[in-house]
Order: C-alpha cells, then structure tokens, then sequence
C-alpha cells in the first residue's frame, strides 16, 4: 500500500511539477464537468495526497479547494477549444521531457523510475501525453486573457501603497551594472587547426572501431568537454532534446558501433560512436575540440581594452559611445551594457546570485566607477575582456518603490493580470455548463460554481 501512495505522489509531480496526479487506485467517479470535461475522484485524491506528502495542510476544506483550482482549469482548456488556442505536438514533447529528466534525476535512473512505476518511459509518456497538453493548453488560455494588460507608473504606486508596511518584503543586498566586452573570435584558420587535430583523432579510432581503449585514450587526452573526457568520452542513455539538434541528428542516424564522421555544434567540433540506441533514447561516446583563441589575439584584445579603459577614467570617451562602438557582446552593446540577470530578465542582481569574481568586482567600486580590464570566460565558453561599469547598489532593506520599482512593477502586473483572468471567470461561469455533484456541493468555493450547476 505504502509503494502505491509513493507511486501515486511521484507522478502526480511529473504532471504539475510538484502536484501530482495517478491512476485509479479504487472505484472511480465523475464528481464535476465543465462544458464536456469531466472531472474524476481520482484526480481530487491525486491532489490531496500530493499536498500531504509536501507538508502542506489544506485544512478541512482542501476537497473545496482543489476541486475549484481543477474546475479552474477546466473552465480554461473548454473555452481555449472555443477560441481555437493551440499547443503544438512539440512543446507537448518538450515538457514531457522536461519532466521525465527532471524525475529520473530525483529517482537515480531512468530504469529505477521504470521500475518504480511498472512501465517503460514511452508508455508513461504516452499515458500522460493528454495530462500535459490539458495544462500547457489552459496555461496558453491564461496567457490570452492577459496579453493586453499593462500597468502604468500610476497603478505600480497605487498597487504600493495598499501593502501594509508590516507586509513589504525585506530584499537582500542588490546590484545593477554594466559591462563592455572585447572578446576575440574564432577565426577560420583556428576552426582548421581543430579539425585537423580531430580528423587526426578520428584515423586513430577508426582503425578499429571495436577498440575502446583507444578511444578512451584519446577522449582523455584530447577531448574539451569537462563532462565525459574522464569517462571515454560517454553519456549514459540521454532522450532526444537532451543535447542540442545536431548532436541528437548524428545519434540517430548511426548504427549501433558506428562512428560518425566529423561534425560541428555551437560548442566545437565533434566525433561521435554510437554505442546503442532504443526508441527516442541514446547512449553514445564523443570527442570535442573547440577552436582555441590564440595567446596573440587575447593580448591584443587586453590592450585594445586596456586603451578604452584609459580613455574612460580620463573622460576621453563616454561610456554608451565606447560600448555601442566597441563592445563584442552583440546582447547588450546596444543597451548601453547592462547586464540582464538570466535567471529573472532584469537587470537587477541580489548578490547572492553573482559569481565570486564578479561579486569582489563590484563590491569594491562605487556606484559610476569602473573596473580595470579582467579576464572572464563569456556564455559561449571562449575567453575575453571585460570592464564592469556599477550602476547602482542597495543595502539590505524593507522593498520600497526607489530602490525596487521593478520588482514592484511586475508584482503589480502579476496582481493585475490576475483580476483581469477573475473577472474573465466571472463573465464566463453563468454562460458555460457546469456540473457539481450533490455531495460536493457544501464546499467552500473561491468562484461562484454553484451558480450554473445542475
């Protein structure tokens, strides 16, 4: 019984990414419909004990309130069929596997999950293939409702001032900066140099294919990627979508044994022998050369940074001219530098998310100063110059509209958005076919269900 409820927890998360949903596991039942989706026992039950297992107490009204988030939900995916919103088969695909890799991860393996559930990876997928594009499609709906809301400086000040001041939130320590970057290329004469290195490797592996210790040898001696190099070049069973589209075409097109010839990713070029391969999985072993920078084109572009910076401290150059015209980092050149948090879209950093270095920087310069020349390695993993430029800077504090107006702003819009989706529901509820059984009926809910149920 005690594997059942783990086995009903676990895949109930797969679906909601921390709710989970299951089987039948006993006599089922239609408790509610809406429009002509119908909602199952099981699917309250899925829902109840997801929250039990993660801690979180409903109280004595959790069937309420569960059954009103999965009405909800139905609400939106029977009017997104309506208007004709669509998800396509491939963002079903991708969060599909999205959430198989993330569950493996937790479990240990794919054969472990497998096991755990009593069913292959495909026929898990397949089973909750309907699941997921039920909650990206009401999530696409969401999306409609609110893609004309906006929010003006007006209502962000008017949100502001109806939060009790014993509710604002304390923020950590936050940054805001910029930066100008002198990041040398790879030449096309490097590109050579690395696939003549590789084609090199490749003659030496081929000879004989079946022989792994050559192929080891050279994947530890040779092979940039940090990843696999220790481990004879190899990645256990990955899905398709794990590695970028090129990886996955040549695993796909090899036999099992087969090495392919060289082939070129964002990240270098690549040999790759297929080891084995069953349905949309892989297991395969490769060796990477990236193209090097050379030492000569990385101290030219130290001094080629080391001029601008001098020419900055001493006010000879400005510093959105220097960056438009000199910065290699096509991603902020044009927007004078700054540096958007990848994690958030803004521009606001808490320190506690910059590397080390970057931290030491920026915690030793005033706001307007500049750094001096530092090495850094950009998002593409090849090396380059940098200057930093500190923006602004906050102390730990209570979140108030100076230092915070972003964070503010987008809690405003979220607060929007969602009064704009309730009173949507609200329009929606008594023109749409709702039905509650009788014994459900007594529950406390946040809309008016009741209204037009039969």
């Amino acid at each position: 019984m005690l594997k059942k409820l783990n086995k009903i927890v676990l895949l109930c998360c797969l679906l909601t990414g921390g709710q989970l949903f299951a089987q039948q596991t006993n006599i089922d039942r239609i408790v509610a419909v809406v429009g002509d989706h119908p909602i199952l026992w099981s699917e309250l039950e899925a829902q109840r004990i997801s929250a039990a297992a993660n801690g979180v107490d409903l109280g004595p009204n959790a069937i309420g309130l569960i059954l009103d988030q999965l009405l909800y939900e139905k609400m939106l995916v029977h009017h997104a069929e309506v208007d004709s919103v669509e998800v396509s088969d491939g963002q079903v695909d991708a969060e599909l596997e999205s959430r198989i890799r993330y569950f493996i991860s937790q479990v240990g393996s794919k054969e472990k999950l497998e096991e755990f559930y009593g069913k292959k990876v495909e026929e898990i997928k397949y089973e909750f293939r309907d699941m997921i594009r039920t909650k990206l499609l009401s999530q696409a709906m969401e999306r409609k409702i609110t893609q004309n809301v906006n929010i003006t400086p007006s209502e962000v000040v008017k949100f502001f001032n109806t939060i009790p001041v014993d509710s604002l939130p304390f923020i950590n320590s936050t940054v805001e900066f910029a930066h100008l970057v002198i990041a040398p290329g790879i030449t096309d004469e490097a590109k050579a140099t690395a696939k003549r290195k590789l084609q090199r490797i490749r003659e030496e592996v081929t000879r004989d294919p079946k022989d792994r210790q050559t192929w080891c040898y050279e994947a530890a001696s040779n092979s940039d990627d940090p990843g696999s190099s220790a481990n004879c070049g190899e990645y256990d069973f990955v899905t398709r979508g794990t590695f970028v589209p090129q990886f996955d075409a040549v695993a796909f097109r090899l036999k099992d044994g087969e090495i392919s010839e060289i082939f070129e990713t964002a990240y270098g070029f690549h040999i790759m022998k297929l080891i084995q391969r069953r349905g949309e999985e892989y297991k395969c072993a490769h060796i990477l050369v990236k193209p090097k920078v050379s030492q000569y084109q990385l101290r030219q572009a130290s001094q080629r940074l080391d001029s601008l910076y001098s020419k900055l401290v001493s006010n000879e150059l400005d510093w959105k001219s220097a960056v438009e015209n000199f910065s290699t980092d096509k991603e902020t050149k044009f927007n004078s530098g700054k540096f958007a948090n990848p994690y958030t879209g803004e521009t606001i950093f808490d320190v506690r998310d910059l590397e080390p270095q970057l931290f030491i920087t920026l915690d030793a310069l005033k706001i307007g100063e500049y750094s001096r020349p530092m090495q850094f390695e950009t998002q593409d993993g090849l090396l380059g110059f940098r200057i930093v430029k500190l923006l602004r800077r906050t102390n730990p504090h209570r979140a108030n509209l100076h230092d915070d107006y972003q964070m503010i702003q987008l809690a405003a819009k979220n607060d929007k958005e969602r009064r704009t989706v309730e009173n949507w529901m609200k329009s929606k509820i008594p023109v749409t076919y709702i039905w509650i059984a009788e014994d459900l009926r007594q529950h406390t809910f946040e809309y008016n269900w009741l209204k037009t149920a039969h």
